[in-house]
């Protein structure tokens, strides 16, 4: 098989192996997210969680196939694909994930600011496309996450500490980040988040940008270190 055939085999496995999470996860966060978002009076919640929880659910349950659940790993290797194919294939997969992620979670919001609308609550803090700006830049963090993951992944294996990281991640979510926004630099950041739509604009396809170059780049480490790996 040519190299493109090679990858898009891992990506038609690997999505044999997520589709029943994933569509059960993203059906169920369509009204959650809604829901959610009518409640707090505002589009943040569905905009910048559902792209993250199918994101470390795909990573995850990659994980779990090819090391734990029988072990699919061993399998995968005997057919005629590449190391190199499998990684690429792995974060061509979690890249579509996520991005099906990120609109479930515009589509939740722009249902959100319907009902809000009815209610005469449409008022959210940024407008919409000031809150989807806002979302952009949390896509692109989760792609530098999903990027981490991936490489650890493909350097260790499906680890104890594996298991555990987006539980860190989250923490650091609620304990690191409040103390970051009382620094300058946090300061700094919450003036352009609070700013015009422009410059949160701006600072969102920025964002997007550099996270897109170093989960090129973390796909490339993925690939040396899973060629360099022994089972």
């Amino acid at each position: 098989m040519s190299k493109t055939q090679q990858v898009l085999a891992t990506i038609k496995t690997d999505f044999q192996l997520i589709k029943a999470y994933i569509c059960i996860t993203y059906v169920l966060w369509i009204p959650v997210g809604v829901i959610i978002n009518v409640l707090q009076g505002g589009l943040f919640f569905s905009l910048c969680t559902v792209c993250g929880v199918g994101m470390f659910g795909c990573i995850m349950q990659i994980g779990t196939s090819d090391e734990v659940s029988g072990n699919f790993q061993l399998l995968r290797l005997t057919y005629p694909v590449s190391r190199t194919a499998i990684q690429i294939g792995h974060a061509c997969v979690v890249l579509l994930v996520s991005t099906v992620g990120f609109l479930i979670g515009l589509f939740s919001a722009a249902l959100s600011q319907v009902i809000l609308n009815m209610q005469g609550k449409g008022d959210v803090v940024f407008g919409f496309w000031g809150e989807v700006s806002f979302s952009i830049i949390m896509f692109a963090f989760f792609l530098l996450i999903g990027t981490i993951m991936l490489t650890c992944l493909s350097k260790f294996g499906f680890t104890k500490g594996f298991r555990y990281f987006p539980l860190a991640i989250a923490l650091i979510g609620v304990i690191v980040v409040p103390f970051i926004f009382t620094t300058t630099f946090g300061e700094q950041a919450a003036a352009v988040l609070t700013g015009d739509n422009e410059i949160r604009l701006l600072a969102a396809l920025v964002s997007l940008l550099f996270s897109g170059v170093l989960y090129a780049v973390g796909t490339i480490l993925s690939v040396i270190f899973y060629k360099k790996r022994q089972f």
